[in-house]
């Protein structure tokens, strides 16, 4: 063999390498013979240009069987499976979490390393996907192109409409396996389960407290930071959260104060605690009560009230035998029960046998026909769905389902309610306060006892207590019985899944208002119930008395040698 040369050797890492070994090593690049007639772009095998020309045709040949979706080329199909089968190939090695594929896993590695290479253009916002900042340019442009069929509500991303949509199907698909609670999201669920595993995965940097989400961590460090990005149009107060920003912009609306007193020019918020304040300039004229101290603007209904004391109930009905403390209960009863004429006392079997009857008063001259008008009982039928009630007032009342008004609110959380009856049941059942002298209790079995009370001091009707502990709606589902309708129509809603009221902060739904108002003060800030011992203050009054029975307990222990 012919030694190398000097000028046909090259030296490496202190080895010497003949220069044609070298150059033969070198890999030549192959011609690429096979060119797309579209846009020119040249390829070195025919397999090659038959795949790159799916991108012009549009085809997709590889179906997912499950989903049916398509795929150009066959290993994107095998990784598109794993998200059926949940195969996953690819484990992160800083915290072990798996991924179907490796382009997801390099995705993922972005979080440990900061690395953001997606910028937006606006704001240079970074993001570690480019699909995110299309979507975060949105936010920029107002655009909205994914549209919901059924509300018209529209969405910068088609996961958020996708989530949107199991709104109206009412499906919530994702169910706890602590609790069984379910959710409409896989990632709402994945945020609940920390509740029960008490994982916390991020943490503050400050003060290393932990948090189950991100976006509960974010508003944390601003109290480090100082922060305070959301502000005030009105008056410039900064704010931590959005939330907290627009509870404080209520208080510059409710400043308006739109509804004012008649009578002393007192201006209020709300029309509500216009109507509380009213009560004081009533009760300057009326006429009150000597055994319950309660007050009346007629003398007469002052006389009415003073039976439920005396038991007096001197109008007796002639069929039955049953007496009422008021001579138009007693009517009421008569006509609507017996269906008795008025003129001649005489009992039909139906309203129709009574006004037909009626006639015949008016043919022998003892009614005339203005006073026939007036006796006869005419069915009230509703104009819009037909329904026919008893009288006048209970149509009334039937009217507010199909106007959505509720003209009686309680008193404690201002919840809207048709009659003033659903509100006496409400504060019994809700808050557990007796209608007569306002007094609250901790349990409804107390409260049905303290109104025994008033049943023997006479300020309550034994029939009331009657009809108060009767339950005349029943679940067909689990036979559960009601009281009134109200609270009937709430659980039925258990049964259902349907959760018709929505936070428009977090989207989180409930099945009553009262519940959402008292979520919403989460996201506001509002404590409302604070404690007169050490001026702590909570979101709810529940909250408050278990805290005050530490103040109770402390003083027993205190006091002990």
């Amino acid at each position: 063999h012919q030694r190398p040369t000097e000028e046909n050797r090259e030296e490496t890492n202190g080895e010497e390498f003949p220069l044609t070994l070298l150059q033969s090593l070198v890999k030549k690049p192959k011609p690429r013979r096979h060119r797309c007639s579209d846009c020119g772009k040249s390829f070195v095998r025919n397999a090659e240009l038959q795949r790159h020309m799916l991108i012009h045709t549009g085809q997709r040949p590889f179906g997912c069987s499950v989903c049916g979706r398509g795929f150009r080329v066959v290993y994107q199909l095998h990784s598109h499976m794993r998200t059926h089968t949940g195969e996953k190939s690819c484990f992160c090695q800083v915290c072990n979490k798996g991924f179907g594929t490796k382009s997801l896993l390099k995705e993922h590695m972005r979080v440990h390393t900061g690395h953001k290479p997606f910028r937006c253009p606006v704001c240079n916002r970074g993001f570690t996907q480019r699909g995110n900042v299309r979507a975060h340019i949105r936010t920029h442009t107002g655009e909205k192109p994914f549209s919901c069929p059924v509300c018209q509500r529209s969405f910068t991303q088609k996961n958020h409409l996708q989530g949107h949509m199991i709104i109206h199907t009412g499906e919530r698909p994702h169910k706890c396996s602590f609790c069984e609670k379910t959710f409409i999201r896989q990632n709402h669920l994945k945020t609940h389960l920390r509740n029960h595993t008490g994982e916390r995965p991020y943490s503050c940097p400050f003060c290393n407290r932990g948090f189950t989400t991100k976006a509960l961590l974010t508003p944390h460090m601003r109290i480090h930071t100082g922060d305070r990005p959301f502000r005030c149009s009105e008056c410039d107060k900064g704010f931590i959260q959005r939330s907290h920003l627009k509870a404080h912009e209520k208080t510059h609306k409710e400043s308006l104060k739109p509804y004012s007193c008649s009578q002393c020019g007192k201006a209020f918020g709300r029309k509500a605690h216009l109507g509380r304040h009213m009560i004081v300039h009533r009760a300057e004229t009326r006429h009150k009560c000597s055994v319950c101290e309660r007050d009346f603007k007629l003398m007469t209904r002052l006389r009415e009230h003073m039976r439920t004391h005396t038991g007096e109930k001197p109008f007796v009905c002639p069929v039955c035998g049953k007496s009422f403390a008021q001579i138009s209960t007693l009517s009421r009863h008569q006509k609507h029960i017996h269906h008795m004429c008025p003129v001649c006392k005489g009992s039909f079997q139906n309203i129709t046998e009574l006004n037909q009857h009626l006639k015949t008063h008016l043919d022998d001259g003892t009614l005339d026909q203005s006073l026939l008008e007036r006796k006869s009982i005419k069915p009230c039928r509703c104009s819009l769905c037909g329904k026919e009630c008893r009288n006048k007032s209970n149509l009334q009342r039937h009217m507010f389902v199909h106007t959505g008004e509720k003209p009686f609110s309680c008193s404690v959380c201002e919840e809207g309610f048709v009659c003033k009856f659903e509100v006496n049941q409400h504060l019994r059942f809700a808050h557990h306060i007796c209608p007569v002298c306002k007094e609250e209790f901790e349990r409804d079995a107390d409260l049905t006892d303290h109104l025994r009370t008033h049943v023997d001091d006479g300020s309550l009707d034994p029939e009331l207590i009657e009809r108060v502990n009767r339950k005349p709606y029943s679940c067909s589902m689990c036979g559960k019985e009601f009281n009134c309708k109200t609270a009937f129509r709430r659980h039925i809603l258990v049964h259902s899944g349907e959760r018709p009221f929505s936070c428009p902060i977090c989207e989180k739904t409930f099945t009553q208002k009262g519940t959402l108002k008292t979520h919403q003060r989460i996201h506001s800030g509002d404590r409302p119930f604070s404690c007169s011992v050490c001026d702590k203050s909570f979101v709810t009054n529940s909250h408050l008395k278990t805290h005050l029975r530490t103040h109770a307990e402390a003083a027993v222990f205190s006091d002990r040698p």
